[in-house]
C-alpha cells in the first residue's frame, strides 16, 4: 500500500495488478482503490471465501465496495472481482436506483442469497426502461451543462464587444457563443465515438468477471437484478456474474442473451468466452501448464 500511495515509487506506472485469494478487509480494499496507479488497466482483486470469519454485510461498519468498483472500474480494460458479498450498484448509482424508487417499481423481492422465491416476479423490462431512461437524461443534462459552460466562456472572453458589417451590427459575444456551442458539440461527439472506438478497437478483449461467495450486500436485494443489470453494460465489453451462494453464473453482453454457465467454469483462473458471444476481437487464452484451481476445495 505505500508503494502505490508514493508518488516516487515504481508501482506509479502499473498497468496490471493481481491480488488472488487475499485476506484483505474492505477498509484496505478501498484506500488501495484510492491509491491506485493511474495507468492500471488490469484489475484482479479475489478476496478469500472465508465462512468462519463471515457474519454478513454492515454498512456501519465498512465501506460499500460496489459503488467504489463500480466508477473505478470505468477505466479498466480488465476487471476480476470476487467479495462475500455484491450488489446492483456495481452497475447502478444513486440517481438510477433513485429512478427506480421515484417510479414505484418493486425490487426488493429476494431471499438469502438473493433468489426470488414464490409467485413473485421482478418487473425487469420496467426496471430496463427506467434506468435507460434515466441514463439518457444524465446524458443529455451532461451535454447541456459542458456547451453552456463553453458559451460562458466565449462571452467572456469576447467582452461583449461589437463590429459593424453591411447588414448591421453583429456582437462579437454572440457569435463566439454560436461559435462555442458547435465547438462543443463536435467535441462531446468525438468523447462518445472515442470511448466506443476504445473498446471495438481493443486487441484485449474488455472483460469483467463478479463473484459473491454470499449473496447480495442488502438482504432483499435479487440476483437477477444484478443479472439485468449486466446485461445493461457498455456494447462490447463482457460480464461474467456468479453467485456462490445459489450455484448460479452467467455470461452477458448487451444486446445478447445471456449465456447461462456451470458454476465451476466461471471460477476457472482463465474464463474462455463461450463461441460467438463476444463482438470484436475474439478472445483467446494462452496456453500453460495446468495448475491447481484453488476452487476444486470450495
Amino acid at each position: 500500500m505505500q508503494l502505490l500511495g508514493n508518488p516516487d515509487s515504481v508501482a506509479v506506472n502499473l498497468a496490471k495488478l493481481e491480488l488472488r485469494f487475499c485476506n484483505l478487509d474492505y477498509e484496505t480494499i478501498s484506500k488501495l482503490l484510492y491509491h491506485a496507479p493511474p495507468n492500471l488497466k488490469h484489475l484482479v482483486l479475489l478476496c478469500w471465501d472465508d465462512d468462519r470469519d463471515y457474519h454478513g454485510y454492515d454498512a456501519t461498519e465498512c465501506p460499500h465496495l460496489c459503488p467504489l468498483i463500480r466508477d473505478f472500474s470505468k477505466k479498466l480494460v480488465h476487471l476480476e472481482y470476487a467479495a462475500s458479498t455484491v450488489c446492483r450498484e456495481l452497475f447502478f448509482d444513486d440517481l438510477e436506483i433513485g429512478s427506480l424508487r421515484h417510479n414505484g417499481i418493486t425490487t426488493g423481492l429476494g431471499t438469502e442469497g438473493g433468489a426470488i422465491e414464490g409467485h413473485e416476479k421482478l418487473d425487469t423490462h420496467a426496471i430496463g426502461e427506467t434506468v435507460q431512461a434515466c441514463r439518457r437524461q444524465k446524458r443529455s443534462k451532461h451535454r447541456t451543462g459542458r456547451i453552456k459552460e463553453a458559451i460562458a466562456t466565449a462571452k467572456a472572453q469576447s467582452g461583449g464587444t461589437t463590429t459593424s458589417s453591411l447588414f448591421g451590427g453583429g456582437t462579437n459575444a454572440n457569435l463566439g457563443a454560436a461559435r462555442a456551442r458547435r465547438e462543443a458539440e463536435v467535441l462531446l461527439d468525438e468523447e462518445d465515438e472515442q470511448r466506443a472506438r476504445l473498446i471495438q478497437g481493443s486487441k484485449t478483449p474488455w472483460f469483467r468477471r463478479i463473484i459473491t461467495w454470499h449473496g447480495l450486500c442488502q438482504p432483499n436485494d435479487t440476483w437477477e437484478e444484478v443479472q439485468l443489470a449486466a446485461d445493461m453494460e457498455e456494447t462490447g465489453v463482457e460480464w461474467v456474474v456468479a453467485n456462490k451462494d445459489l450455484g448460479v453464473a452467467s455470461q452477458h453482453s448487451h444486446g445478447k442473451l445471456p449465456i447461462t454457465l456451470e458454476i465451476g467454469r466461471a471460477f476457472e483462473e482463465k474464463f474462455d468466452f463461450e463461441p460467438g458471444q463476444f463482438c470484436g476481437t475474439q478472445a483467446s487464452c494462452e496456453e500453460s501448464d495446468p495448475e491447481p484451481d484453488p476452487f476444486d476445495e470450495l
